[in-house]
């Protein structure tokens, strides 16, 4: 069941498919899916010498299965650097679901330093030993998570007991028609990082869902893979953060965290 995209593009209203549903509710989104498509247009406003070095995104409320719009403002800051505003609205109500800033720093040649880290190259290939995760099984509904995402954990680690190292890699396009750009691949990918190392078993009843994401990258990634090295903790007080590594085939690309929130399921 890999037909079809993210969103579907009518002028600058972005329709949703069922691959956007998320797991909490059948009327909402995963975070992934809005998150890469806020991803998208804040590219729109970057220009070709300069990269986004980091992207906050507030998750205000859940987003709904509407037609949506990304409006898209962009500050100069200094000669190098700009910020890149974006809201997340719903098309129908006109309602603000989520927003974000990028951190927009220009290119500039320098010298080869001192000390630099070793690039050690990565694949997906390697955990291909590894059973693949799928929550896919008979007719079950359609949900970004289990049928727009393919997985394949690094090592044999179970799902709900910590930390995890996973290969994630979109099986459709973000947009309808159009090419996928790398930053909205490591978007959808790096949402999961508190997913995968979920310290709640699905039994309990407990679960713990992120109320933003932000990511901070070294440079622009390449390929389809995105690998998401992720661990959670919980205090007692039900404060939790998500943290990951992030990486693509060429080496290690970032970082992202999430702020958590519990909730009973």
């Amino acid at each position: 069941m890999t037909d079809g995209a993210l969103f579907e593009r009518f002028g600058d209203v972005f329709r949703p498919s069922p691959f956007t549903t998320g797991p909490w509710r059948a009327d909402a989104m995963h975070g992934g899916p809005p998150s890469a498509l806020i991803g998208s247009q804040v590219l729109t406003a970057v220009g070709e010498d300069e990269y986004v070095a980091r992207l906050n995104v507030e998750i205000e409320r859940p987003v709904p299965l509407h037609d949506l719009r990304v409006d898209v403002v962009r500050r100069d800051v200094s000669r190098r650097v700009a910020h890149v505003d974006a809201v997340l609205v719903d098309a129908e109500s006109g309602d603000r679901l989520s927003s974000a800033r990028a951190l927009v720093l220009r290119r500039a040649p320098l010298p080869e330093p001192a000390w630099s880290a070793v690039e050690v190259a990565a694949s997906p290939d390697d955990a291909a030993h590894v059973q693949m995760a799928s929550w896919a099984s008979g007719d079950v509904p359609t949900t970004y998570h289990q049928h727009a995402v393919e997985h394949r954990p690094v090592s044999p680690t179970t799902w709900g007991e910590g930390p995890m190292s996973c290969w994630v890699r979109l099986r459709v396009p973000l947009i309808d028609g159009e090419a996928t750009p790398p930053l909205s691949r490591i978007l959808a990918a790096a949402d999961f990082g508190s997913g995968i190392s979920s310290i709640f078993d699905v039994a309990s009843g407990v679960g713990l869902i992120n109320a933003d994401l932000s990511v901070a990258l070294r440079r622009d990634p390449v390929g389809e893979w995105v690998r998401v090295d992720a661990e959670t903790n919980l205090e007692p007080d039900g404060s939790a953060l998500c943290a990951a590594v992030l990486f693509d085939e060429r080496g290690r690309l970032g970082a992202s965290t999430q702020a958590l929130l519990g909730l009973t399921i």
